[in-house]
């Protein structure tokens, strides 16, 4: 292992460093070039998930707020180049902890501990995704084409409905080694490009369409890190299921009100893999349906924070 705790310190020391001392430098490749067999990597992850519910109806009005913080290592390794481009890689969550709060004593529950009385079945998912390593397809510029090995989690759970399907774990291996979508040429600092995505959505999908920025290039603990930053403009798509009312009742409409998604990443640039990424994301929908007694209204906002830090690599 050759970077260890001296790149998370260097990281520790504030996302803003890097941004605000990158300086131009010679071009650089940011797609997964310098990729080879062997090659490994652990990250260390961390999301805060911040939810308020407020439902009107008329002048009555009450609000609900829930917190969740979500830990985790995932390893990650290159097994193969391939001849024609592309990768083939392996992405196992090694643990997983998640710690609910909505009002009342917290909820924990963590893949390497027992299970509590009464959170056997959320324990139980996490063993089943634990240890379970699954095959990953990475395009020439960082895109994630698909992702196998599913049904050996789903072996493992008593639920295996639970188990996120595959475009879920698309998202979270686009979120960790590559920068998904980056041109398949050097860069200069303050070049930027557009990227974009479709992903799941609890109401259906949305589609976030992407411009990144090279800020610079500079070093933090002795390995060279280039600074990309990004914003996204975001449209979401509503599964009929979610606005289908029963004969007879008032239309229910579904809208969302606004989304900003940001996101800052670390790219080290001799490995071409993330070294840390930040991404932030503020949503509010609104769901509306005319009543007699008055317009109901459901309005929910989340604020989710994510971290991901290389804590190890090899090979």
């Amino acid at each position: 292992m050759r970077i260890g705790l001296r790149v998370v310190r260097g990281l520790a020391l504030g996302w803003g460093l890097a941004l605000a001392g990158a300086v131009p430098a010679a071009p650089v490749m940011l797609a997964p070039a310098a990729w080879r067999a062997g090659q490994t990597a652990t990250y260390a992850f961390d999301t805060k998930l911040r939810r308020s519910v407020t439902v009107t109806l008329g002048e009555r009005s009450r609000t609900q707020q829930s917190e969740t913080d979500i830990l985790g290592e995932i390893d990650w390794t290159v097994n193969a180049v391939r001849p024609a481009g592309g990768y083939d890689c392996t992405m196992t969550l090694t643990w997983m902890s998640v710690e609910t709060r909505a009002g009342g004593d917290p909820t924990r529950v963590d893949s390497r501990r027992p299970a509590g009385a009464d959170t056997r079945e959320m324990h139980g998912l996490l063993r089943a995704m634990a240890g379970t390593p699954l095959q990953v397809t990475v395009e020439p510029d960082g895109r994630v084409a698909g992702v196998d090995g599913l049904d050996a989690m789903k072996s493992k759970a008593k639920t295996p409905d639970l188990i996120p399907d595959e475009a879920d774990f698309v998202e979270t291996a686009s979120g960790l080694a590559a920068l998904a979508g980056a041109p398949r040429r050097p860069l200069d600092a303050g070049e930027r490009w557009d990227a974009g995505f479709t992903w799941k959505h609890d109401l259906g999908t949305v589609d976030e369409d992407w411009t990144y920025r090279l800020e610079g290039v500079e070093p933090v603990a002795g390995v060279t890190l280039a600074t990309v930053t990004g914003e996204a403009r975001s449209r979401l798509h509503v599964d009929e299921q979610h606005t289908r009312a029963p004969a007879g009742a008032p239309e229910l409409t579904v809208r969302l009100v606004d989304r900003e998604t940001t996101s800052r990443v670390l790219m080290d640039v001799d490995r071409g893999e993330a070294a840390g990424r930040y991404g932030r994301t503020s949503e509010t929908v609104r769901f509306e349906m005319k009543l007699p007694a008055g317009t109901f209204r459901r309005e929910m906002h989340e604020l989710t924070v994510s971290e991901v830090v290389r804590v190890a690599e090899g090979g």
